[in-house]
């Protein structure tokens, strides 16, 4: 496997392990359903930041925030909207993190 999708498949393996509890949790979504949230902006993310231009923390801010977002409106629509922004953040913060910190401890992904 192509170290690219390598570091792909670990991030969204990561990213899945820590979102998806928060989302069943916090926003009693389904895990199907808590899934897709992810299954939806991380491939979107990991294409899109190589072409994003700026340095590397621009693209990543600016892509975290498409991401709490989109996954924040897919999980709840319009009308739960504002508790799901909150729990977005909150996964996405989670997840973001530790992906930076398995990167500085392991350079995975």
């Amino acid at each position: 496997m192509p170290s690219f999708a390598r570091a792909w498949a670990t991030a969204f393996l990561l990213t899945q392990l820590v979102e998806i509890p928060l989302y069943v949790w916090l926003l009693r979504a389904s895990a199907p359903r808590a899934f897709g949230a992810s299954a939806l902006t991380h491939p979107l993310i990991w294409l899109l930041s190589r072409y994003v231009p700026g340095s590397y923390w621009l693209r990543f801010a600016l892509l975290e925030l498409f991401a709490w977002h989109a996954e924040a409106l897919y999980l709840a629509g319009p009308s739960r909207y504002g508790r799901a922004l909150w729990v977005a953040l909150l996964a996405n913060a989670a997840s973001a993190t530790l992906g930076q910190l398995s990167h500085v401890l392991t350079r995975l992904p």
